[in-house]
């Protein structure tokens, strides 16, 4: 029950920043590449959404968990956007300027 919830996100946290770390090194080789941004753009989204007990679950687990904030999503979609202007690009870029208002 209530342990394997806490497990689950641990287990979410620990895998989301290795995700981070691959993306982060593809950047790093492809700065020019619109699909690294947009995954970047869509891990700081997914990041940036997490709820208040899931946060508090990851600093129990590690002393600094990974962050992200709709202002970081919103940067690498841009950047995307600018690389290869596409509709998709051009929603995520909207859904998250709205994001931004109401936080």
């Amino acid at each position: 029950g209530l342990v394997a919830d806490f497990e689950s996100v641990k287990v979410k946290i620990k895998n989301s920043q290795k995700i981070k770390d691959a993306l982060d090194h593809a950047n790093q080789k492809l700065p020019n590449d619109p699909t690294v941004k947009l995954a970047l753009g869509q891990w700081s989204l997914k990041l940036a959404g997490i709820g208040f007990i899931e946060r508090q679950v990851a600093k129990t687990f590690f002393a600094a968990p990974p962050q992200a904030s709709y202002k970081d999503a919103l940067h690498f979609f841009e950047e995307s956007h600018a690389l290869k202007p596409s509709p998709r690009t051009s929603s995520l870029i909207k859904l998250t300027k709205k994001k931004i208002r109401l936080t």
